[in-house]
This record gives C-alpha cells, sequence and structure tokens, in this order.
C-alpha cells in the first residue's frame, strides 16, 4: 500500500451566527486535509468579546477560560492522532474518516440496510442501560452534566 504526504490543518472558529440568548457562540473546528475539509462543534461556547480571532483561542482568565482552552488543545491532539492512525490503515485519508473516528464511528460508513425484519425486543431495564451508556459517551465529550449521570444512575 503506497501512501502519499497528506496534510492536515485544524482551525478553531467562532459561530457567531448560533449565538444563544445568552451571547455566547459555539467554538467549531474545522478539519482541513489537503484542501478538502469538514466542520464540527466542539461543544464549547464563549462569549464573542474574549475570542482571540488571531491565537484561535479564549482569552481572559478563570476556569471557564482554561477548561475551554484546554479542550481545544485536546481535541487538537486527538484529531492529529487519529490522522495519524488511519494514515496507517488507509492509503487516502478524508477529513470526513476523521470526523467519523473522533465521533466514535467507523472510519468510513458503510451504507445503510434495510432493518432487519424481527428485532429481539429489549426490556425496560435494557433500555434504560444503552440510555446511560450513550449519556455517559455525552459526558465524556462533555456535552452533558456528571451530576445529571449520577442522577440518572441513581433511579
Amino acid at each position: 500500500m503506497m501512501n502519499f504526504k497528506q496534510n492536515l490543518t485544524v482551525l478553531f472558529w467562532l459561530y457567531r451566527q448560533k449565538a444563544k440568548a445568552d451571547g455566547k457562540a459555539p467554538i467549531y473546528a474545522r478539519i482541513t486535509i489537503d484542501g478538502k475539509y469538514t466542520e464540527m462543534s466542539t461543544g464549547k461556547k464563549v462569549n464573542p468579546a474574549s475570542w482571540d480571532l488571531d491565537a484561535k483561542q479564549v482569552t481572559g482568565s478563570g476556569l471557564e477560560v482554561k477548561l475551554a482552552n484546554q479542550k481545544l488543545a485536546q481535541l487538537q491532539t486527538d484529531v492529529e492522532r487519529i490522522f495519524n492512525g488511519l494514515q496507517t490503515q488507509f492509503p487516502h485519508v478524508t477529513p470526513a474518516m476523521v470526523k467519523n473516528v473522533y465521533q466514535g464511528k467507523p472510519a468510513v460508513e458503510q451504507p445503510k440496510l434495510a432493518k432487519p425484519a424481527a428485532k429481539n425486543e429489549q426490556t425496560v431495564l435494557e433500555v434504560f442501560d444503552e440510555s446511560i451508556a450513550k449519556f455517559e459517551k455525552r459526558v465524556e465529550r462533555e456535552n452533558a452534566s456528571f451530576e445529571t449521570l449520577e442522577a440518572l444512575a441513581q433511579h
């Protein structure tokens, strides 16, 4: 398998059009490989006044600023690690492949087939356990709070 040198860049930007009532706008990541790109939310929102357009990070002090910048640095590291791993498996890596793996999906999604005719019925407990597992993944991605997860698990 012959691999060609590919160039990866990750750019963070503030999606001002999606600002909420509190004034905070989501920070998005643009993953570009050789001119092709895909975008995804980082899960972080900030006040546009604290976004450094040149440095592509949050300015100011405090825990929220520190956590936001740590999240961006971690996302950058994760995307680079995923990209390097995919390059060992595929002759050509696309931004969509990197995004898929980052989001816990297969690098190359298979076409959706018709659903099986008869699926085993799940018990209420199995459905609940599955819901908690999905919520845990949201907590790991910082899209949900750990406290809510604890409350769910206690029921």
